[in-house]
């Protein structure tokens, strides 16, 4: 313990002294930490006067950190949190995967890639999907529970960025990859892509207007609830979302799913009191259920939900626009 403190005490001065020489700047974000930034001009001169054979230690261990910081996060909160703790990293991320990548080591890509969840909240979606693609590519060399998380990430990218069908088949390819790389394995992401794979369902049989997708839809949203029982509630919210999505698809043509709909996501607002770090779930829940409250007539209910869930996302900061939809 005393050697701990003796070398935090060393740490800590040679650190005051190169922020009182100006050399790095401190950052305080006003979560009772401070952070420290070395400047970008010390960094390109410090990378230019590094030989190459320390670089290629440095960066090693830079990457080990990395995936250190991102083991620690657990996959509840990475998944389903209304804010990814890996994006104070995000600049640490980027660059362990440039160097993993530029020295063809496909396992560490798909590591750090399945390790974070700020593909969704930070970069342009669609540079995330091809990059993801780029992780799912090494085939072989990708363990199977980093593959289903992978493929999971992108076909829930691909639900966010989809425009039209050809879109949503692309959501039901990499779902449907997913949920076979898990190959019966218990996961709480099994479920997540049964969901999107009925959601994807839905949606080509609100296209096509076949009885069969929708009965297909139906089984793949039951079966997400259903194996979804036995993890936390949280989790269970998020199911419940998907399932109600899936069955709110095939409502448009067949409009007695509406119910359904209804009720899925009147389940997953029970599940839980809204409260930090999933206030962005429940908002979500929450408009679904004033949207379909609003469609089976109850306009003053549907109010009362809509307003409720937009405290929820002034507090989570997620945001929907069928809250405003509704309230409108």
């Amino acid at each position: 313990r005393l050697w701990e403190q003796l070398i935090l005490a060393l740490y800590r001065c040679v650190v005051g002294s190169l922020v009182a020489k100006l050399l790095v700047q401190v950052v305080d974000d006003g979560d009772d930490r401070l952070r420290y930034r070395l400047l970008e001009t010390v960094r390109l001169y410090a990378t230019d006067r590094l030989a190459a054979d320390e670089a290629a230690i440095c960066r090693s261990r830079h990457r080990d950190w990395v995936l250190a910081q991102l083991a620690g996060i657990p996959l509840e909160e990475r998944w389903l949190g209304d804010a990814d703790p890996s994006l104070e990293i995000h600049a640490d991320v980027r660059a362990a995967l440039d160097w993993s990548a530029a020295r063809g080591d496909p396992e560490m890509v798909a590591r750090i890639s399945a390790g974070t969840d700020v593909w969704r909240r930070r970069v342009q979606r669609r540079d995330a999907v091809r990059w993801l693609e780029e992780a799912v590519a090494a085939g072989d060399a990708v363990p199977p529970d980093l593959l289903m998380q992978l493929c999971l990430m992108t076909s829930s990218l691909r639900s966010y960025t989809g425009r039209g069908a050809a879109d949503w088949t692309e959501v039901a390819h990499w779902s449907q990859r997913a949920i076979d790389a898990a190959a019966g394995r218990p996961s709480p992401l099994l479920p997540s892509a049964l969901g999107l794979r009925a959601v994807a369902a839905g949606v080509a049989a609100l296209v096509s207007r076949d009885a069969s997708e929708a009965d297909r839809t139906m089984e793949l949203a039951d079966a997400c609830v259903a194996l979804g029982g036995q993890f936390s509630a949280p989790w269970r919210m998020h199911y419940r979302l998907i399932a109600g999505l899936a069955y709110s698809s095939i409502a448009v043509a067949w409009t007695r799913h509406v119910e359904t709909a209804r009720r899925h996501f009147a389940a997953g607002v029970a599940v839980a009191p809204p409260a930090p770090p999933y206030l962005g779930l429940q908002a979500e829940l929450r408009a679904q259920l004033a949207l379909h409250t609003f469609l089976a007539g109850d306009l003053s209910r549907a109010c009362d939900i809509a307003r409720d869930a937009q405290a929820s996302t002034v507090r989570g900061r997620r945001f929907t626009a069928d809250i405003p939809l509704v309230l409108a």
